[in-house]
């Protein structure tokens, strides 16, 4: 046994340690949908007012880990209710997952991230 070595994963301790400090909350559709790929659709993505913390989101395709969307800084209280994508999707329906970043309020640094499996649809 190695005697430095500690118990516990540095990523749950770190979301433990913003847990410990208050709750974390975001919103996003589950399933957003747009009409094409190049077009806006809902995502409603929203840090509630009553979050402690800022945020941010990614949304990756699970098939290639490719980016598709990437928001700005949302404060509590912020939403996007309608963006578009960053990679015109062809029709169908996408897993993906968004990243939502919780981020320290005065340097914009990361304190954890939360993951949410969402399936985006493209109707034609």
């Amino acid at each position: 046994m190695d005697k430095n070595a500690k118990n516990g994963n540095p990523e749950i301790e770190a979301l433990q340690q913003i847990a410990d400090t208050g709750n974390f909350h975001f919103q996003i559709l589950v399933n957003p949908k747009f009409k094409k790929g190049d077009e806006e659709g809902e995502l409603m993505i929203t840090n509630p007012v009553d979050n402690p913390y800022h945020m941010s989101v990614s949304i990756t395709l699970d098939s290639s880990g490719e980016e598709v969307y990437s928001s700005k800084v949302l404060k509590p209280g912020e939403r996007i209710h309608y963006d578009r994508l960053a990679v015109n999707l062809s029709q169908g329906e996408y897993p993906t997952t968004a990243m939502f970043t919780v981020l320290d309020e005065d340097t914009q640094e990361s304190m954890g991230q939360v993951a949410a499996q969402i399936t985006i649809s493209v109707e034609g």
